[in-house]
C-alpha cells in the first residue's frame, strides 16, 4: 500500500491465494461480512480475490478506519 498523497510505501502484505497481481482496488465502506471494506486483487488475470480492509490493514500496521 501506498500513502495516498505523498505516495510512500506504507506497508504490503501477501494472500495465500493470489499469484500476478497487477491490479487492486481498495473499497472503504461496508461490503457485506466486511464492515471496514475490502480490498479486492487480481489473481493471474483470472479471477478476482476479496480480503477484509481490517485483516489487511492489520498485517501491516495500518488503521482500519483509514482516518488521517
Amino acid at each position: 500500500m501506498f500513502h495516498r498523497t505523498s505516495f510512500e510505501l506504507v506497508g504490503a502484505f501477501t494472500g495465500m491465494a493470489v499469484r500476478n497481481t497487477d491490479g487492486i482496488a481498495v473499497f472503504q465502506r461496508p461490503a457485506g461480512s466486511m464492515v471496514a471494506g475490502a480490498l479486492y486483487a487480481i489473481h493471474d488475470d483470472r479471477a478476482i480475490a476479496a480480503f477484509e480492509w481490517s485483516d489487511a490493514a492489520k498485517s501491516m500496521g495500518l488503521r482500519a478506519d483509514c482516518v488521517r
